[in-house]
């Protein structure tokens, strides 16, 4: 993150720059750090969004655990949105409770 936070300015909001930012942040966990990010991603092209999406689909697993199912569904709904080919790898994650993204995901 460092090494991003000295990129210069009128580049901090290039798509190459956001898509490194969110995957140091995936790593780190920070959700609230990184959703501003994941949501001007998930405008971008094919490769920006399905980094959008992998960014919400950690959140929600995340929040599943540590927050609860209300939080986890709304990030888990975001990352539909960004690339619903999500769908099918969330429904398939067996990192969630049983059941409890089917609902969430049929809505989108």
């Amino acid at each position: 993150m460092g090494a991003l936070d000295q990129v210069p300015a009128q580049r901090q909001w290039d798509f190459q720059v956001l898509r490194r930012r969110i995957l140091c942040l995936i790593g780190l966990q920070a959700w609230s750090r990184g959703d501003g990010f994941a949501l001007m991603l998930a405008q971008g092209d094919e490769q920006d969004r399905e980094i959008a999406a992998a960014f919400f689909h950690e959140g929600a697993v995340w929040h599943a655990r540590h927050t609860g199912m209300a939080l986890a569904r709304h990030w888990a709904n975001e990352a539909i949105i960004a690339r619903p080919e999500q769908r099918v790898l969330m429904l398939e994650d067996r990192r969630f409770p049983e059941g409890v993204l089917r609902e969430s995901c049929a809505a989108v």
